[in-house]
């Protein structure tokens, strides 16, 4: 998030920093979709609401799609990891 504060005739940019962003576990898509070259996706965490299966929204993201690309490129690449076999014979 940043701040823009006039001084004089400059514009100061005061950027505000975060020590660490929160942790947010999500296991469905709620929204997903583009407007004018931006792609937008909304998660959420699914919990049982008196036995019965409801989604809590948990955040709205908005991206380039160029940056899409780049998150997908690296999805790929996480999910390609975790789904590799086991080598058994390197084990202890």
């Amino acid at each position: 998030m940043s701040e823009v504060a006039k001084s004089g005739n400059a514009n100061v940019a005061r950027v505000h920093t975060f020590e660490q962003p929160p942790v947010l576990f999500v296991d469905d898509v709620t929204q997903l979709g583009h407007v004018s070259g931006v792609i937008y996706v909304g998660f959420g965490a699914g919990f049982l609401d008196y036995g019965k299966p409801a989604t809590l929204p948990v955040a709205n993201i908005r991206m380039s799609v160029a940056f899409a690309q780049t998150l997908r490129d690296h999805l790929t690449l996480a999910i390609d990891a975790a789904l590799a076999p086991v080598d058994r014979s390197q084990a202890n």
